[in-house]
């Protein structure tokens, strides 16, 4: 995933923000 300008920290980050917003849609 060389040149796509995404390291796997930030994916790390965009799945645990996913995670994060799926947790608050079950609250709701």
């Amino acid at each position: 995933s060389r040149g796509s300008g995404t390291t796997p920290a930030d994916v790390n980050q965009l799945l645990n923000q996913f995670k994060q917003t799926q947790k608050m849609m079950r609250k709701v």
